[in-house]
C-alpha cells in the first residue's frame, strides 16, 4: 500500500508542470527601448500554452522608427516587421527596438552683393535639420544700405529686414542685397560739359568733342545730386576730423601735404613766398565758407592727387563759394565742387592731360584756365567759357573720382 502511495503522489506533482489536463504552458517576457513600446499583447510577462501563436504589435512613438525584435526570436515569424506573430514553444524574453529617425537635413547657401556682407550665419554653404529656424542677420558698409533679400526666399520672415529668419524647408540660396546710401551721378561726368541752365561759350573757346556721346549738354535733365547729399557724402570723409582752427594756410615757399581736413568757416590757401611751392592733397579737403586759392600771393601748385575739394558754401554772384586764381598751376586728377559758384582760372601745365571734374551744386560754373583744360566741368545754373579757355574730355574717360557712382 506504501508503494501505491508513493506513485500517485508522483503523478499528481507531474500533472502540476504540464497545467491542468495535460498542457504544457510557457512564459513570454515583452519589453522595448526607448522610441516606442509594444501594443499587442502589451509588455510585461504572459503565460501560453504550448504551440499558441501569439500576435506582436509593436509601435514606435513620433520621431522613431521599429528597427527589429531580438531576444529568444527563434520563433518569430519576422524579426523585422513590427506587426508579426511568435509560436510558443518554450520560455522567450524578447524585446522591441526603436532607434530615433535621422533629421532631414538642408543646405543653406549665403552670399551677398558690394557693399556689405552677412555676419550671421555667414557667407557660405551651412546645413541644418529641417524646420530650423534661422538667424539672418546683414550689415552694410558705410555709404551702403541694406536693401532685400533675394534668391529662395519664401521662407524668410521680412525680405526687406536686414536682421530675419529663415526657415529650413528645402535647399535653399538667398543673397544680401546692398545699394549705395547716395545716388549714381556719374553721367554727369560723361559729358564735357553738363549743365541743367544754358551753356554760354564766348569767342576763342575750344570744346572737344562738340558733337557725340560726350558732347556738352544743356538743360540736363537727368539725376543731379543736392547740396545735402554731397554735403553728407563728403562728410563721411572728415568727419573724424578736429576742424581746422585758422582761415588762411600760407605755404611760405614749403612744400606741403594736406588732407584729410574740415575747416567750418572761410579759408584762404596761397604761397606768400617767391619760391614757388605745391600743395598736395593726401584727403578730402571739406570747407564751409567761402574758398579762396591762388587769388593772391605769389606762384604756387595745387596738386589733387586723385582727391576732392568740397566747398559747402552756396555764395552766388557777386560773391564766389569757391575760386581758383591765376596765381595757382592745377595738376590733377581730382574734383572740385561747390554749392555755390565757381570762378575757375589757374593756369595749367601743358600736356597736363589728368581728368579734373569742376561742379557748381546749385550755382554757375566760370572757367578761363590758363591752357588746356581736360576734364568735365558742370553747373546747375549756367557754364561759361571765357575767351581762350580750351576744354577736352579726356580720351581714357575718368579714372578715381572721388563722387557719388564714380569711385573706382
Amino acid at each position: 500500500m506504501k508503494k501505491v502511495g508513493v506513485l500517485l503522489i508522483a503523478a499528481a506533482l507531474i500533472a502540476g508542470m504540464v497545467g491542468c489536463g495535460g498542457v504544457i504552458e510557457y512564459n513570454l517576457t515583452i519589453s522595448s527601448t526607448t522610441g516606442g513600446n509594444v501594443t499587442t499583447p502589451g509588455e510585461g510577462t504572459f503565460t501560453y500554452d504550448e504551440g499558441t501563436v501569439v500576435n506582436l504589435v509593436a509601435e514606435a512613438e513620433e520621431g522613431y522608427w521599429f528597427v527589429e525584435w531580438t531576444g529568444n526570436v527563434s520563433a518569430i515569424a519576422d524579426v523585422n516587421a513590427a506587426a508579426t506573430k511568435i509560436t510558443m514553444n518554450d520560455d522567450y524574453p524578447i524585446m522591441a527596438n526603436f532607434k530615433e529617425i535621422p533629421p532631414v537635413q538642408y543646405d543653406l547657401s549665403i552670399n551677398s552683393t558690394e557693399g556689405g556682407s552677412v555676419t550671421e550665419p555667414g557667407e557660405d554653404i551651412f546645413t541644418y535639420d529641417e524646420g530650423t529656424v534661422v538667424d539672418l542677420v546683414a550689415e552694410a558698409e558705410e555709404g551702403y544700405w541694406f536693401v532685400e533679400w533675394t534668391g529662395n526666399v519664401s521662407t524668410i520672415a521680412d525680405i526687406y529686414a536686414a536682421a530675419t529668419n529663415i526657415t529650413m524647408n528645402g535647399d535653399y540660396e538667398i543673397i544680401a542685397n546692398f545699394g549705395s546710401v547716395y545716388g549714381d551721378y556719374s553721367d554727369i561726368m560723361n559729358h564735357v560739359i553738363t549743365s541743367q541752365g544754358e551753356i554760354n561759350l564766348q569767342l576763342g573757346t575750344e570744346v572737344n568733342p562738340s558733337e557725340g556721346e560726350h558732347a556738352p549738354v544743356e538743360y540736363y535733365g537727368g539725376p543731379w545730386p543736392t547740396a545735402a547729399e554731397l554735403g553728407e557724402f563728403y562728410w563721411e570723409d572728415v568727419k573724424d576730423e578736429m576742424p581746422y582752427g585758422s582761415g588762411t594756410i600760407d605755404l611760405n615757399g614749403v612744400n606741403m601735404n594736406l588732407g584729410p581736413l574740415y575747416r567750418d568757416g572761410t579759408l584762404t590757401i596761397k604761397n606768400s613766398s617767391n619760391t614757388p611751392a605745391t600743395l598736395t592733397l593726401t584727403g578730402t579737403i571739406y570747407i564751409t565758407g567761402d574758398t579762396l586759392i591762388g587769388t593772391t600771393g605769389k606762384d604756387m601748385t595745387l596738386d589733387l592727387n586723385g582727391q576732392t575739394i568740397f566747398v559747402a558754401s552756396n555764395s552766388s554772384a557777386p560773391q564766389k563759394a569757391l575760386e581758383l586764381g591765376g596765381k595757382c598751376s592745377i595738376i590733377g586728377p581730382g574734383a572740385i565742387i561747390a554749392i555755390g559758384d565757381i570762378y575757375f582760372q589757374p593756369s595749367i601745365p601743358p600736356g597736363m592731360t589728368d581728368p579734373i571734374f569742376v561742379m557748381s551744386v546749385s550755382g554757375e560754373t566760370l572757367l578761363q584756365p590758363g591752357g588746356d583744360f581736360y576734364g568735365a566741368v558742370a553747373g546747375s545754373v549756367e557754364v561759361g567759357l571765357q575767351p581762350g579757355a580750351s576744354l577736352n574730355y579726356p580720351e581714357a574717360g575718368f579714372g578715381v573720382i572721388n563722387f557719388p557712382g564714380c569711385i573706382d
